[in-house]
């Protein structure tokens, strides 16, 4: 967004082991934490962020096992989504071209086209912020529309996503699905300025867009 004040501190751990060190650094001097990924979702008060910030976009490994596509939480959604296919591996499709990292996408549950990034998700892996690492399963009656069990929570750090996919064979016509949906977010949405993309839900059963252009408000200031 180009806008809002400065971290007191900020560091880019690339493994584990950075991550843990900065932990204790923080903990040591009883430094309050904040964990931020690609930013493409977050609005910095002018007042800036008080202690440590951790970012996390260069904890970007992405590893196949299988069906299983093993990434890191800072790994970009759609560079998550090209190694899915290049792997043969769908069932990220819809979501290419939403900004952002997978660890972004998943505390929010973030969603297009009628699907949610948690119905791709087996488990994921968290650290605490003493370092420990432990695993959660991924249940969905947890998550809802927009909507995880993380969000609000301070005490975790979400490190890496296991996502569950479907073996594919034709990649080149996976691919050509995903930039259709890609040019259909660039044809509706407002990419060439600093945004936050749409604020408005969905309410149940009805479109936010088609409701404001129904009521005539589209575009309203």
């Amino acid at each position: 967004m180009k806008s809002g004040g400065t971290a007191d501190l900020f560091c880019y751990p690339t493994d584990i082991q950075e991550l843990r060190a900065v932990l204790a650094f923080a903990r040591a001097r009883s430094i309050p934490v904040t964990v931020l990924g690609g930013m493409s979702n977050t609005l910095i008060s002018d007042e800036g962020i008080e202690g440590l910030t951790i970012g996390t976009v260069k904890l970007n490994e992405i590893k196949k096992r299988g069906n299983l596509l093993s990434v890191l939480a800072g790994a970009q959604l759609e560079e998550t989504i090209n190694v899915a296919i290049e792997e043969g591996l769908g069932g990220l499709e819809h979501f290419y071209g939403i900004p952002g990292t997978i660890g972004g996408a998943l505390w929010g549950n973030a969603g297009a086209h009628d699907h949610q990034i948690s119905e791709t998700v087996l488990f994921a892996d968290f650290l605490d912020l003493h370092g420990n690492l432990f695993r959660k399963q991924i249940i969905q009656s947890e998550f809802s529309y927009r909507m995880s069990p993380y969000k609000g929570r301070s005490d975790l750090i979400l490190y890496e996503v296991h996502l569950a996919l479907n073996p594919i064979s034709d990649t080149h016509t996976l691919k050509t699905i995903a930039l259709g949906y890609k040019q259909r977010r660039i044809e509706q949405q407002q990419f060439r300025h600093p945004s936050l993309g749409s604020i408005f839900k969905n309410p149940p059963g009805h479109k936010a867009g088609a409701l404001l252009e129904g009521l005539g408000l589209k575009g309203t200031r």
